[in-house]
């Protein structure tokens, strides 16, 4: 690929993740003022949904979201695909080819940390290990790992930690809260709903801390934060937070729980307002984007809808090696490793030619529905949930089973993924208070170089945002397109690399089984 024409400016980029978060939460905490932050860059800059992909799997979406690519394109499909698939640059590549320096905190698909200039990266909680750059901000994932291993630090620990966390710039009345929150857990032993999203605003505002005392050292041209909160708590407290929408939701349990989900959008809001207070001070040229990966809706057929268990078919069928998976609600999604996308087509129909042998004893009935989409095929159980009753065994091939070893109660997590997201953007070249119209996670990328007067790649599948911005902006717009930006350069794994994910993989299990997405 030759030079790209930079067009250099001054300006400096903030984005921030909110996974999960919907403008139905948002719209109603703004106009009780609880949203200040928000509301403001709402007011000042361009918003409006941002429409999500079919199949909504967290890293595939947000690697189409940072790259304005498809999933086919970009290779990264679920959980389980780690970065070295990465066949698309992401924006904060395609930002350190022209020399900017990148800041990243929190994006998923990140580990192994790479930058090829000066600047800091700190991977995802699924991380592995706590790689991050620079090196001495390992300890954050050091700290999360134990919070998820449930076990307490040592005398010795806890002060290394707290050293750590006072260098970084965490205050004295946030590591007091940190320590109470832990030592709280460690000694009541409370239930899981009582501290999870304790510890997920925490873990937050920790990141935060750190996030802004590395812009302050390095001052990144394109700085990321990522926000897990309002997405992971939506799957867990959605009913108390919308309990008309589901049946016989205990009353104390409302009271207990209903605020949740709201107090994790105020704490982000009050991030966002520490954030911009403080780059907005040293930068008069700042470019704010928020965007989420989808939204939310409540999922009130979760308690009655059978789930598959995909893991005894996939061993049941010698597949396990060859297709993964991730569960959302009671479908679950496949995704071959084949290299080639015939090849992932190929080992997907054997698959789906395979689950046609389990079948109802009494009534030789199939008990799965397929459907692919895209690089996908989604399974459910659909025959039962339209008002089948089966028996107590099924058939597989000539093999008899009970029907437990196939099919069990739906994970009960109240909110899933709906298509419509967030997106807010304020520049000033954006206009003030526009409604954004038919934007789709593939156009975030393309807007943001558009904001930063850099070609879009015509291999790229989404669309510059043209109606939010001034009507001078683009007199000065290159006119030139490049064909594609490339691929990462630097991605392939180690054998060091490979033997940390293997060792890992259980603990990666076990998270994702937390959050409902594998069996």
């Amino acid at each position: 690929m030759g030079e790209i024409n930079l067009h250099a400016n001054d300006k400096k980029t903030l984005f921030i993740g909110m996974d999960g978060a919907t403008w139905d939460v948002i719209k109603p905490l703004i106009e009780e003022g609880k949203l200040p932050n928000i509301a403001k860059l709402k007011k000042e800059g361009a918003s409006g949904i941002l429409l999500s992909t079919e199949i909504m799997i967290s890293p595939s979406v947000w690697t189409s979201i940072l790259t304005g690519k498809i999933a086919g394109k970009h290779g990264i499909l679920d959980f389980m695909t780690m970065q070295n698939h990465l066949k698309a640059k992401r924006i904060w590549e395609i930002f350190e080819d022209t020399g900017k320096i990148t800041g990243i905190a929190g994006f998923l698909m990140t580990w192994p940390p790479k930058l090829k200039n000066e600047g800091f990266l700190i991977p995802d909680h699924f991380a592995p290990n706590g790689q991050a750059i620079p090196e001495d901000v390992s300890f954050f994932w050091e700290i999360t790992h134990n919070r998820l291993k449930k076990t307490a630090f040592g005398f010795l620990e806890s002060v290394y930690f707290m050293k750590k966390l006072l260098k970084y710039g965490v205050d004295f009345r946030t590591l007091i809260n940190a320590i109470n929150v832990f030592f709280w857990r460690i000694i009541t032993k409370p239930v899981y709903l009582d501290y999870f999203h304790r510890e997920i605003k925490l873990f937050q505002l920790l990141l935060e801390k750190i996030f802004l005392t590395l812009c302050n050292k390095y001052n990144p041209d394109f700085a990321a934060i990522y926000y897990p909160g309002t997405d992971v708590t939506a799957h867990k407290y959605w009913c108390y937070y919308k309990p008309d929408d589901f049946e016989e939701i205990d009353e104390n349990d409302i009271k207990k729980y209903g605020n949740i989900i709201p107090e994790q959008y105020i704490a982000v809001d009050q991030s966002i307002g520490r954030l911009i207070k403080q780059m907005e001070r040293k930068h008069k040229n700042l470019d704010i984007i928020i965007v989420s990966d989808h939204g939310f809706q409540s999922s009130t057929e979760a308690k009655y809808h059978p789930s598959v268990k995909i893991d005894f078919l996939l061993e049941h069928f010698q597949l396990k090696d060859q297709i993964t998976y991730t569960k959302l609600g009671h479908n679950t999604i496949l995704h071959a490793k084949a290299v080639t996308k015939q090849g992932q087509l190929n080992l997907l129909k054997q698959f789906e030619e395979k689950i046609k042998q389990v079948r109802d004893v009494r009534k030789d009935i199939p008990l799965f529905e397929t459907e692919y989409i895209e690089e996908y095929l989604k399974v459910a159980a659909e025959p039962m949930w339209k008002g089948y009753q089966f028996s107590d065994a099924i058939t597989i091939g000539q093999q008899q089973y009970k029907v437990e070893n196939v099919l069990e109660k739906g994970v009960l997590l109240t909110g899933k993924h709906a298509r419509k997201g967030i997106i807010i953007i304020k520049s000033q070249d954006v206009k003030p208070g526009h409604k954004i119209q038919n934007a789709t996670v593939f156009d975030v990328t393309p807007t943001i170089l558009a904001l930063n007067k850099m070609p879009i790649a015509k291999d790229m599948d989404g669309k510059i945002l043209k109606d939010i911005f001034i009507d001078s902006f683009f007199k000065d717009f290159p006119s030139e397109s490049i064909d594609s930006y490339g691929s990462p350069e630097d991605i392939s794994f180690s054998k060091q690399d490979f033997e940390i994910v293997k060792e890992n993989e259980d603990d990666l299990v076990s998270r994702l089984q937390n959050l409902g997405y594998m069996d």
